[in-house]
């Protein structure tokens, strides 16, 4: 066994999990195979090549990592072996699509332009942006946005200061004072009374079964326990936030957006909208999916869906 291979798999248990699945399909596989393996379909968002009007072109699949995170946020009250049991077999119908069994058509239809407004272009840009950057990617990915903001920390800590409200039932959201950002944590478990003005939920795994503690706009306080971090809600978007006080040069060349970025914060689609339109590069916006994406004016839309 190779012990470098084992290590990170200990860090990330569904991942093991993940290996157990494959060894379990495939019992001829060795286990330095199977780790191989786990760790190109946790992140890998392209199935398959086909040959299509006499050109390469390649099929975009959710990865393993994307199909895990929706099924915990659907069912937060499930253990994260079982969710990574039902996204493998999800994203094993995914790949025989991908493949053939099943029709995929790319195509313009597949998005629709989004005209830009004089409104939108003279917004004022909110407080907390510096700078935005695109990465494009290669052909089958959407591009992945990375936003400079003057203060990482500071933006998540002002959205919790601004006191959560539990919406459905399972999503805790606190709002940012501008309305531009807003922080989540999703868990369903039923509330305990246990002090005055004080609750804890039930104890789930989300985050290693880590306890965050918030308060309300009611003024109380909640002991979430395990709480999972879930899906962007509608007209929200999860991009790389980079806060300047995050960054640390180190005597190096290495961009801004090169660091790691800030976990933990949505960004709101009118304020995501605002900041792309500051990018450098000449270019357009496109609704994929009913969310957001751009892409190059030169490609005339995303360039995954140009055959």
């Amino acid at each position: 066994m190779n012990l470098s291979s084992w290590q990170t798999l200990d860090r990330r248990p569904e991942l093991s999990r993940l290996v157990d699945l494959l060894m379990q399909d495939d019992k001829s596989i060795s286990y330095e195979t199977a780790v191989c393996t786990a760790k190109g379909m946790w992140t890998s968002k392209t199935a398959i090549a086909h040959m299509r009007m006499g050109r390469m072109i390649e099929i975009p699949v959710k990865s393993l990592q994307e199909l895990v995170d929706e099924e915990c946020a659907e069912h937060p009250e499930w253990s994260p072996s079982t969710a990574v049991a039902v996204a493998y077999q999800i994203y094993k119908r995914n790949l025989q699509a991908a493949k053939g069994d099943a029709p995929i058509t790319l195509s313009r239809a597949s998005f629709t332009h989004v005209p830009v407004t004089a409104e939108q272009r003279n917004a004022p840009m909110p407080d907390w942006f510096a700078d935005v950057y695109i990465q494009w990617g290669r052909r089958s990915e959407a591009p992945s946005v990375k936003i400079l903001t003057k203060a990482g920390r500071a933006l998540v800590a002002e959205c919790d200061e601004a006191g959560f409200q539990q919406f459905n039932g399972r999503e805790w959201q606190a709002l940012h004072p501008d309305g531009t950002l807003m922080t989540q944590y999703v868990h369903s478990g039923a509330l305990k009374h246990i002090g005055h003005k004080r609750y804890q939920t039930s104890q789930w795994q989300g985050f290693g079964g880590r306890v965050f503690t918030i308060k309300t706009v009611a003024g109380d306080v909640v002991d979430l326990r395990g709480p999972w971090f879930g899906k962007a809600p509608l007209n929200w978007y999860t991009v790389h936030m980079i806060g300047k006080d995050r960054m640390s040069n180190g005597g190096t060349s290495k961009p801004w957006h090169a660091f790691s970025g800030q976990f933990g914060i949505f960004v709101s689609e009118d304020a995501l909208i605002r900041c792309l339109l500051q990018s450098k590069e000449n270019i357009g916006l496109a609704r994929v999916d009913g969310r957001i994406e751009p892409y190059l004016t030169m490609d005339g839309g995303p360039k995954r869906f140009k055959l």
